[in-house]
């Protein structure tokens, strides 16, 4: 589903709020509301984390922006209570603890994306400072074991609200004998019924979250689509192992959903 409202979990660091400058990036395409967040849940903080809650939203004041503090609830819980809507997309970075103690957002990533039944946009240290005006690529990486390519549907979403061209691509392991390249073609070709222009990427790698972010450099792309986890493929790592690392090596957000 679009994106309506993005949800960014903030802890008082500095680099937590690059995650805004991405989602009002996004916001600015697709009409998006904006909604910073914070836990106090457990915490001995001295400083209340909602003047600096209201110092950010006035940065983005052009935009449909609020704020709301959870006090009882562990961070990852709040995000979860306040992005509780088909519409809502958690955009958040997975580094930061600076100012405030009440969220040390490299574990409240991770335990996000493990119970997440809706879309998580994850911005790394490597990734862009905001999202570009003028975005043209997504890549999708699918684990090339089956056509069903079950982040796909997704995929197609974001690419079609943001006009954005599609990268298929996947990693094998150099000592795997069959390349998957019918799996991807398939993969492509569904896509392109869809009105959307796709290219096919196969590499070979014993490195996945490397080459996958390595993909994403040599494509240029402004955006990189992953599942949680896959049986197989992808160096036989499933996916999910792999998210934190291809968020930490990324030019892009990645946008990581649930894989059944």
């Amino acid at each position: 589903m679009t994106p309506k409202t993005f949800v960014v979990p903030l802890d008082g660091s500095d680099f937590a709020t690059k995650a805004v400058d991405v989602a009002a990036g996004m916001a600015r395409h697709c009409d998006a509301s904006i909604k910073l967040v914070a836990s106090t849940w457990n915490t001995d903080a001295s400083e209340s984390p909602q003047p600096f809650l209201d110092k950010i939203a006035d940065e983005f004041s052009e935009f449909d922006i609020s704020t709301i503090v959870i006090e009882d609830a562990p961070a990852a819980v709040a995000i979860h209570r306040v992005s509780n809507e088909p519409s809502h997309v958690v955009c958040m970075t997975t580094h930061g603890r600076d100012r405030f103690s009440w969220a040390a957002l490299g574990s409240v990533a991770e335990a996000v994306v493990r119970d997440a039944t809706a879309p998580v946009l994850l911005v790394g240290r490597h990734c862009a400072a905001a999202w570009p005006t003028g975005a043209r690529r997504l890549l999708v990486a699918v684990d090339g074991a089956t056509a069903a390519a079950p982040e796909l549907p997704e995929a197609l979403v974001w690419a079609k609200r943001f006009q954005l061209e599609v990268d298929v691509m996947t990693v094998i392991h150099p000592l795997d004998r069959e390349s998957p390249d019918v799996v991807i073609d398939a993969i492509a070709t569904r896509v392109e019924s869809e009105g959307i222009h796709a290219r096919r990427t196969v590499v070979r790698g014993s490195y996945p979250a490397g080459s996958i972010a390595d993909a994403a450099i040599g494509a240029d792309a402004d955006l990189i689509v992953m599942g949680t986890h896959a049986h197989a493929g992808v160096s036989r790592l499933a996916l999910g192992s792999l998210t934190i690392g291809v968020v930490g090596l990324a030019p892009c957000p990645v946008l990581v959903t649930r894989v059944h």
